[in-house]
């Protein structure tokens, strides 16, 4: 692997801690962000899939890795 391509692969830090479905206090938490921020996604569409199971909401550990490294982009883009 060229050290290009080392710079554009992706690499998702599987963090076997987290449970395999998140609440969405989980994902901000993991994610470092307001809860806010989490429940506007909710609302708008704009953050990882999720699931409604019942009141509750939760995001499939998959679906928000696969999210996270459709977001990535170079410094360029």
């Amino acid at each position: 692997m060229t050290e290009s391509e080392k710079r554009n692969t992706i690499s998702v830090t599987r963090n076997t801690t987290l449970p395999p479905w998140l609440s969405p206090r989980e994902l901000a938490d993991h994610l470092g962000l307001p809860i806010q921020t989490v429940y506007r996604w909710n609302t708008t569409g704009d953050g990882p899939a999720m699931a409604k199971i019942g009141r509750h909401v939760r995001y499939r550990r998959e679906d928000v890795d696969a999210w996270l490294t459709a977001r990535v982009r170079s410094a360029a883009a």
